[in-house]
């Protein structure tokens, strides 16, 4: 169904779908269409090049230009597909790449570099729902003796270990 189909449906009001038909242009003229056909030329026409080169590149919504430093480095590399990078810096004793996002992107293991304060790692662990098993907190509570300097438990569910 296109989306004209769907606007001439029942599920919208008349006021709702004149509402809705003056957004969509007003939408698809806020910028020119510049695409390349498949012979290489360029066309002010979407149906012979459908994806317009003329359009902001976008995040979410939001102009790459105008991201957070952070936000650019999600867009950039997926911070969930760094896990090798992640071992790589452990097997070789190093920190992570401020520059090059590593810092940000480690964060979604839970590994905080605590710099400039010091040259180490926080570890934080989320407890889903505030609960957990008995076996579950005794290996949290071996991982901290190992290797940790300070162990926290704080009041949104989470447990810090501070890396000695």
């Amino acid at each position: 169904m296109t989306l004209t189909d769907q606007l001439h449906s029942q599920a919208f009001s008349s006021e709702q779908q004149e509402y809705l038909h003056g957004f969509f242009a007003g939408v698809q003229q806020s910028w020119p269409h510049v695409g390349t056909r498949a012979d290489g030329l360029l066309t002010a026409a979407p149906q012979e090049a459908p994806r317009n080169e003329a359009a902001p590149e976008a995040y979410f919504g939001v102009a790459l230009d105008d991201l957070a430093k952070e936000e650019r480095f999600k867009f950039d590399q997926n911070p969930l597909d760094i896990w090798d990078r992640l071992v790589q810096h452990a097997d070789e004793d190093k920190f992570p790449d401020a520059a090059a996002g590593d810092v940000c992107r480690f964060k979604f293991f839970g590994l905080f570099y605590v710099a400039p304060a010091q040259d180490s790692f926080m570890l934080r662990c989320r407890i889903p729902a505030c609960t957990m098993q008995a076996h579950q907190l005794s290996g949290l509570a071996e991982m901290a003796e190992d290797w940790a300097r300070v162990t926290s438990i704080s009041p949104r569910a989470a447990i810090s270990s501070y890396a000695s």
